[in-house]
């Protein structure tokens, strides 16, 4: 037997599918989920068709998507922060659009100092017999693809601070405050994600667009 879509059959005039299939007059949808819905499908849609640049892009849907939360959040006598991270789904439960973000961060000349320290560590660690020292951590400044120090070996190394074998270490400890001392934010980097499944009862599947 071949189950049949129920987002693949019409839907008659003044009517929408809810997200278990459900018809739904229009007229029972509050205004908060009829912009909701209609946000994400518009969205789903741009991205399906862009004409624009990525980041001119994400820039409108961060814009949209922030002022129909800022509409939501009037409703409550309060406001709505930038930096949240934000989930909408299209009332028929086909579509759902993820914003969040993260800081973008940058290093400066203390991560120099941070490496020539932890080669003394490690010349220390090799004459005194602790090679497990040393390969813990040999490869935290070993450049990346683009040539620069990776941000996450360095948070790796930080997470070593109150081991065992380090916590007495002055020498160790220097190298993890120059590293903190040389971690920068410089900015916010926005995601916009969306998200479909073809039908009520499928995983959630992301969404590629060229």
């Amino acid at each position: 037997m071949i189950e049949v879509n129920i987002w693949d059959l019409p839907v008659p005039e003044g009517y929408i599918r809810d997200s278990k299939g459900n018809l739904v007059h229009e007229s029972q949808l509050s205004e908060a989920d009829r912009m909701r819905s209609n946000i994400v499908l518009e969205k789903v849609q741009a991205a399906f068709a862009r004409a624009v640049t990525h980041n001119e892009w994400v820039e409108e849907v961060v814009a949209d998507v922030y002022a129909f939360c800022q509409i939501s959040a009037e409703r409550f006598n309060t406001s709505f922060g930038e930096g949240n991270s934000v989930t909408l789904q299209s009332f028929c439960g086909r579509f759902k659009l993820m914003l969040d973000s993260d800081d973008t961060v940058a290093v400066n000349e203390s991560v120099t100092i941070a490496k020539q320290l932890l080669d003394e560590c490690m010349a220390e660690w090799m004459v005194g017999g602790k090679p497990q020292a040393v390969a813990l951590l040999k490869d935290t400044f070993r450049p990346g693809r683009n040539g620069s120090v990776s941000i996450g070996r360095l948070m790796v190394l930080l997470s070593h601070r109150h081991a065992e074998a380090f916590k007495d270490h002055e020498k160790f400890q220097l190298v993890c405050d120059a590293i903190e001392q040389s971690i920068q934010k410089t900015g916010k980097r926005r995601h916009v994600r969306f998200y479909m499944r073809r039908t009520p009862k499928d995983k959630w599947v992301m969404a590629e667009f060229n």
